[in-house]
């Protein structure tokens, strides 16, 4: 047992099922950038843009 802090968006679904608990709602992270870099001539697989997508829609 213990105290943890980290972006809302991490333990999200484990505060939903009743697992973990928020113990300052209304405390929050300070905003900070989220970069990724790719080669614009290189192929994207699809696993890296689902992944660059779901960081676009969660962490801004």
């Amino acid at each position: 047992m213990g105290i943890v802090l980290q972006a809302a968006f991490l333990p999200e679904t484990a505060v939903r099922a009743g697992r973990l608990a928020q113990l300052f709602p209304k405390h929050a992270l300070p905003a900070r950038a989220v970069n990724t870099a790719d080669l614009p001539d290189r192929y994207r697989s699809p696993k890296l843009r689902r992944c660059v997508d779901f960081l676009a829609e969660r962490v801004s």
